[in-house]
């Protein structure tokens, strides 16, 4: 039991709060300042106390009141519901970090690919015409650049389907030894993402606070509720990483402390970042990620969009890595070298076959959303209440 409290709030908040923060100017705009306020704040005290309840699950485990014993996410399920609800909660525990994880080594990828692309070029392995191909950005024009259509070997007719890009290689040479990690060994990065995370989303408040702010750009109400809850829900996965925190934790670590001020922050860092950048940017687009990595809004932004990208999307794949290898090899599913292929080298040496796919993305995302749902939150409120 080796994780302090700075070390719990880093991992709790890094769950909470990641990439959804910059898709946030663009939700206040479609949706509005009331409904998107109100839905963040909605699913912030959900997600609060659905982790209270997983926590109070986890205690009342015979035998750790303390937390002494390794009890996995799907260890209370077998426990008090039997072995088919632990079996189908393995499933689709690992099906949601792993269309977590896919996703997010991709959006990665693809942000190293942009900033190598912006100052040098990228290159890009055809895996149909087994070619080398080169890619900047120097063919795109400003207003591609700002409506954020500048994408790394954007286009599939010219660069094929099946990509393996430096980009892609130097993600994976960053982040695979680190989700081969343990928690505890982890925790020090998450406190360095938790730094940067912090760092640039003040930066970001602060930058678009400059500018002239606009009531004009965003309405009380919106044009359209569509995806706002969905969006949301997707970001506030906190609680697939209490019962393996629960156990690594200090003793002299509160529970509750922890779960209430990651919440606030990030609840906070979401609607700081969201409301002050649709007022300040005319239009967000939805990837609003892309055409500040790209240079879109000055070489500050994105040098702090570029940071924030890789460090904020790419730790999160060590940490979903580490939950879900504990939540197999600690029930004795499978030893820790299996668990390891299935976790760690299978999502990194296949997610490179969907650097071009828009329909795979679209896919992972629905599929991210509708398990994230079910897991971090219909299932351990369920559980809790019975």
């Amino acid at each position: 039991k080796s994780i302090g409290y700075l070390g719990s709030l880093a991992i709790a908040v890094n769950s909470l709060a990641g990439p959804a923060v910059l898709q946030l100017p663009f939700q206040y705009q479609r949706s509005g300042l009331i409904p998107t306020t109100i839905c963040l704040v909605f699913v912030s005290i959900l997600s609060y106390f659905v982790s209270l309840h997983m926590a109070n699950v986890v205690s009342q485990v015979p035998g750790n009141h303390k937390f002494k014993h390794c009890i996995e996410f799907s260890d209370p399920f077998s426990i008090f519901w039997g072995p088919r609800a632990f079996q189908i909660t393995q499933v689709l525990f690992f099906l949601c970090t792993t269309c977590l994880n896919v996703a997010a080594i991709v959006d990665t990828a693809e942000v190293v690919d942009s900033f190598l692309g912006l100052r040098f070029e990228s290159v890009g392995f055809n895996a149909q015409t087994l070619t080398l191909q080169t890619w900047s950005h120097g063919p795109c024009s400003r207003k591609e650049v700002k409506l954020g259509l500048c994408d790394p070997f954007g286009d599939a007719d010219v660069y094929g389907d099946y990509l393996l890009t430096l980009g892609y290689l130097l993600t994976a040479l960053v982040f695979v030894p680190v989700c081969l990690m343990d928690l505890k060994e982890n925790t020090s990065w998450q406190i360095f993402g938790f730094a940067v995370l912090t760092a640039t989303s003040i930066y970001f408040c602060a930058t678009f606070s400059t500018y002239e702010l606009s009531l004009k750009h965003v309405s009380l109400w919106g044009s359209s509720w569509k995806g706002m809850l969905g969006v949301i829900l997707f970001n506030f996965a906190l609680v697939l990483a209490i019962p393996a925190w629960l156990h690594e934790k200090k003793e002299t670590v509160n529970v509750n402390q922890v779960i209430q001020h990651s919440t606030a922050m990030s609840t906070g860092l979401y609607i700081c970042v969201g409301i002050l950048g649709a007022f300040a940017i005319p239009k967000v687009n939805v990837n609003m990620l892309s055409p500040m990595v790209s240079g879109a809004f000055g070489s500050g932004i994105q040098i702090a969009g570029s940071v924030f990208a890789f460090f904020i999307i790419g730790l999160d794949i060590p940490l979903f890595s580490v939950l879900t290898r504990y939540n197999l090899t600690h029930s004795g599913m499978c030893s820790e070298r299996t668990a390891n292929i299935f976790v760690v080298w299978l999502p990194w040496l296949t997610s490179w076959l969907w650097y071009q796919g828009d329909a795979i993305g679209s896919l992972l995302s629905w599929g991210g959303v509708l398990l994230t749902s079910a897991v971090a939150f219909l299932l351990p409120l369920y559980l809790a209440l019975r």
